[in-house]
């Protein structure tokens, strides 16, 4: 489950919005991406990636409940052909805002959701976590969050000291995305951060992805019952 490469976070513009997603460099035949994408507002929206105009590969991983301060997303394709290093994504229309950012890693051809949660904060704080009641399993995983503010004077998230979350680069003011590996597993994550000292409301998402051979291990994991 070792990352790859990761794109800058983009925010959605445009007339419909969408956002281009560029990696470093070109995707590597095999590996597994993944699309972090978070929604402001409960307006449902539909979204979808494409590479060349074509979605071919890719499907919806988790999708969060529809809150105020916003839905997080993620989209994956296994066993990537390889070549390219931009996605689109977007969702047709021309209103509700959103932010996005993509990372390539090692996981092949079975990609599955392991486990996955969501919080939003009662109040006002600069502590947050992306997580209710704490995420665990045995097994190799890699953790995403997705995670948005309030309102538009939210300083960008950071990783809470010591909580090995590693920050997606770009700086946007709503919006925060952030990556982890556990290569034996984890116990009681929380996917904790911070807005960075700025007391705000926000509403996060976290997906822990294995492959089907950790599935099968998994007990109580949404593939797992």
């Amino acid at each position: 489950m070792a990352v790859i490469q990761v794109t800058p976070i983009v925010r959605g513009t445009g007339t419909p919005l969408a956002a281009s997603l560029v990696f470093p460099a070109p995707i590597t035949a095999g590996s597994t991406v993944a699309a972090l994408i978070h929604q402001s507002g409960i307006t449902g929206r539909t979204f979808g990636v494409t590479e060349g105009g074509s979605p071919t590969g890719w499907s919806s991983i988790f999708q969060g409940a529809a809150a105020s301060i916003g839905v997080p997303r993620f989209f994956g394709r296994p066993n990537h052909p390889g070549s390219n290093d931009t996605l689109l994504v977007g969702h047709g229309q021309n209103t509700v805002d959103f932010a996005a950012c993509a990372i390539e890693f090692e996981a092949g051809t079975s990609l599955q959701l392991v486990l996955s949660d969501e919080f939003v904060d009662a109040a006002v704080t600069d502590f947050h976590r992306a997580s209710n009641t704490g995420l665990t399993t045995g097994d190799a995983v890699l953790g995403l969050i997705s995670a948005g503010a309030a309102n538009t004077n939210f300083t960008n998230g950071v990783p809470k000291s010591g909580s090995g979350w590693t920050k997606i680069g770009g700086t946007d003011a709503n919006y925060f995305f952030a990556y982890q590996e556990f290569p034996s597993g984890t116990t009681a994550q929380l996917g904790e951060w911070d807005s960075a000292g700025t007391d705000r409301v926000a509403r996060s998402g976290m997906v822990l992805l294995g492959t089907a051979a950790t599935v099968a291990r998994v007990t109580g994991g949404w593939f797992g019952r």
